[in-house]
């Protein structure tokens, strides 16, 4: 019980630390993607938003649940773009997180530092990736967190929710995730039914509640499509 106090009063104190840095940041510029990102964001602080990150020639990538992600913290902020980058770094650390403790729960010796500690270095190569909030940089880390949650979930793991919420998230940032995505769920979804021909009430319980979930966050992107073109808001 502590430990879980513990760890909610580090995020807290984390969120207000990179609040208090985007609030008191000197006024930054943005410019390209990134200007079009800000402008996204700040759509998505009005609920106004229903399309993905802008790719090329009218078309968006699948949903905009990253710049529902980033919009607390921008709007928080006064509407600054230095949010943009600490909100990319928070998504980042938690990302790395995640990775650390479904790892940890499985193994309480070096595996947790020898997987994570090569993610750090591959970041320290890119200037500023860890807080970059290009979208092509912001998935590299959830997509990741996935994979370990994926291979948490096949030992048993109750961490199916966790998945979907990182899935969406990677997914409607960058379609050319969904292949890896979309195999990481079939690979599991093989395994649920070679070993197990009825799910147990628990596990169709856990379904439900992914089922809302995912529902939640992909709700823009079915808004959007069921409107077709017939929408005041972004498109």
């Amino acid at each position: 019980m502590l430990k879980r106090a513990a760890f909610l009063l580090s995020v807290v104190l984390a969120l207000l630390a990179l609040l208090t840095f985007a609030r008191e940041t000197p006024p930054i510029i943005t410019d390209s993607d990134l200007a079009v990102g800000e402008i996204y964001t700040q759509l998505a602080g009005e609920t106004r938003l229903l399309l993905g990150p802008y790719s090329r020639f009218g078309w968006h990538h699948p949903g905009p649940l990253y710049f529902y992600v980033q919009a607390p913290l921008y709007v928080l902020s006064g509407r600054r773009a230095a949010a943009l980058y600490a909100g990319a770094l928070a998504i980042n650390l938690l990302a790395l997180v995640t990775i650390a403790l479904v790892i940890r729960r499985e193994n309480q010796g070096a595996l947790p530092v020898v997987v994570v500690a090569p993610c750090l270095l591959f970041c320290l190569r890119a200037p500023r990736f860890l807080a970059s909030p290009w979208t092509a940089h912001v998935t590299v880390l959830p997509l990741l967190a996935c994979v370990a949650l994926g291979a948490a979930i096949l030992t048993g793991r109750r961490l199916l929710p966790l998945l979907v919420i990182f899935g969406s998230f990677v997914v409607q940032t960058h379609v050319g995730l969904v292949p890896p995505v979309a195999a990481l769920f079939a690979i599991m979804l093989a395994v649920v039914l070679v070993e197990r021909r009825r799910p147990p009430v628990r596990m169709r319980s856990m379904l439900l509640t992914c089922g809302w979930i995912g529902l939640l966050l992909w709700l823009p992107t079915l808004i959007d499509a069921a409107l077709e073109g017939d929408s005041k808001t972004i498109r």
